[in-house]
């Protein structure tokens, strides 16, 4: 290993191909966390999955300068003119000064096409009324005050609304209520005298400690019956409160009719500002969580444009500048300066577009995996190939041409003159 360069580049910047085991590792890694990922028995089954797709993001911006030294090897080898030749020595020569203008524009492009490639399929998995619950109910989730699920009740017509705490028993979404207030909401579930646990038909008994959104994890009691329920939409299973200690409500249920329904919901949101309702006609958080994760990803692209163009762009002119002695030693010597020209821009839109291609096919794979697993947890949505997919690839586009028009000015400002006055 030579020195200059922890991952095998020597002074001017040479890379060596050892940087690829890190994409290597870093698939590996991601994967393992997807496997990983399909344990539901694990409660911090996701934690390997974030570090994959982290690793995954970060070794692509180590391997982009080994990608962008082959492309210069392959240019040199198949060169067809001088200006191809001069992009190919100086992409070959210090891949990483070629691709560091491009390091930034990676990790976007990334982030980006696996945003894209997982949002169409998950708007079918964001919980849209999906009969867990019955038409007549209001559901409101995230209550950060359990006061509030009192004041739920003194607010509805009927005095009626069921204060709930989420949580999950042995990996498996949990709910603690009574079941006899639960059963006119919940869809499928019949109550039986006594308190027991309550789990959804084909789910094997369930055992573990309760652990709350919001609280200790604490252990039903033992002598605590098992009994089964036609679940409909999400596997809930459902706990008396008899057999836990006393739990903090995060959620309320209210049950409605056709003449109040809207006076409920008014009720509701009075009392829980900021709650997630979800009633008869969708979830109503739901309606605009879609459209503030499509416009956040867009909005997002569109500053990484901007910044990686301008990034690319001073890069590209620094180049320029960097090496005005030779490029002036060039043009005295009568090289065209339309020659040097088109030989910056291939060095300049060649790194972008490779980082573009590499980051793209990424964000797809990594984005297929997420809705993969995310698919077999709530048994719904799957990929959905949209144009939208396109918009990091146009992003590359731009962040090329706006770095290659910046070359055109710096290099017509330089003199023959310049290399005798060095």
């Amino acid at each position: 290993m030579k020195a200059g360069d922890p991952l095998g580049g020597d002074a001017r910047g040479s890379v060596s191909k050892a940087r690829l085991w890190l994409v290597v590792g870093a698939c590996a890694l991601f994967f393992f966390g997807l496997s990983t990922a399909r344990d539901h028995g694990s409660g911090d089954r996701f934690t390997v999955l974030v570090l994959g797709v982290g690793a995954v993001s970060l070794a692509l911006v180590f391997a982009g300068p080994v990608v962008t030294k082959l492309v210069g090897v392959v240019f040199v080898r198949r060169w067809r003119g001088p200006a191809t030749l001069l992009a190919g020595r100086r992409l070959a020569g210090d891949p990483v000064a070629a691709f560091r203008g491009s390091a930034g524009l990676v990790v976007a492009v990334f982030t980006g096409s696996m945003a894209l490639t997982m949002l169409p399929g998950l708007a079918d998995q964001v919980p849209y009324s999906d009969d867990t619950w019955r038409a007549e109910a209001i559901v409101a989730t995230g209550i950060g005050d359990p006061r509030q699920a009192e004041t739920l009740q003194t607010q509805t017509e009927t005095g009626q609304a069921v204060p709930i705490t989420e949580g999950e028993l042995g990996g498996y979404a949990a709910l603690v209520a009574r079941c006899a207030d639960l059963a006119p909401l919940l869809n499928g579930l019949t109550c039986q005298p006594g308190p027991a646990i309550y789990h959804p038909t084909g789910m094997s008994q369930v055992t573990g400690d309760f652990q709350p959104h919001t609280g200790d994890r604490s252990a039903p009691r033992p002598d605590a019956p098992a009994r089964t329920y036609p679940a409909r939409g999400r596997n809930y299973i459902v706990i008396d409160p008899e057999l836990l200690p006393p739990q903090r409500p995060t959620a309320a249920a209210a049950l409605t009719n056709e003449a109040n329904r809207e006076q409920v919901h008014t009720a509701v949101v009075r009392a829980l500002p900021g709650a997630h309702l979800q009633g008869k006609e969708r979830d109503f958080w739901a309606d605009t969580l879609m459209e503030d994760l499509n416009r956040a990803t867009v909005i997002g692209l569109g500053i990484a444009a901007l910044v990686g163009g301008a990034a690319a762009a001073v890069a590209a002119a620094g180049s320029v500048i960097d090496r005005r002695q030779t490029f002036a030693a060039l043009i005295a010597a009568g090289t065209p300066v339309k020659t040097l020209g088109r030989a910056l821009r291939r060095e300049v839109v060649l790194p972008v577009l490779a980082a573009t291609a590499g980051a793209c096919a990424a964000g797809l794979v990594v984005g297929l995996g997420l809705v993969e697993i995310t698919r077999e947890i709530t048994e719904r949505g799957g990929f959905v190939l949209t144009p939208w997919f396109l918009v990091p690839v146009a992003v590359g586009l731009v962040v090329a041409l706006v770095a290659a028009s910046a070359c055109g000015p710096v290099l017509r400002g330089i003199r023959p003159g310049d290399y005798a006055s060095e």
